[in-house]
């Protein structure tokens, strides 16, 4: 069973900083999401994360996230999957 944390992304600690988490962005995300998201947060990080693609979690796939702390990330999220909507959206029409 998979804990909150594992769902949520890596947590990483470094000495007596403040953890951080990655919130792994889905391939083909608009480049223009994650720069106004970058942008609009601030001491969001853009890193790349190996992540697994397979059950056996032997093939991995490295995909751009998002690191900050759990609550900045709770308010990304939202933000990402609003404009991705928008997004999606507007090409629609």
């Amino acid at each position: 069973m998979k804990t909150l944390d594992d769902v949520f992304g890596r947590k990483l600690y470094h000495g007596e900083e403040e953890p951080k988490f990655d919130l792994v962005l889905p391939p083909g995300l608009p480049q223009s999401i994650i720069v106004e998201a970058a942008r609009r947060f601030e001491g969001l990080e853009l890193v790349e994360r190996d992540v697994p693609v397979d059950s056996s979690g032997r093939e991995v796939e490295r995909l751009l996230a998002f690191r900050g702390s759990r609550e900045l990330l709770e308010r990304v999220a939202p933000f990402v999957r609003e404009q991705l909507e928008k997004y999606v959206s507007e090409q629609s029409e």
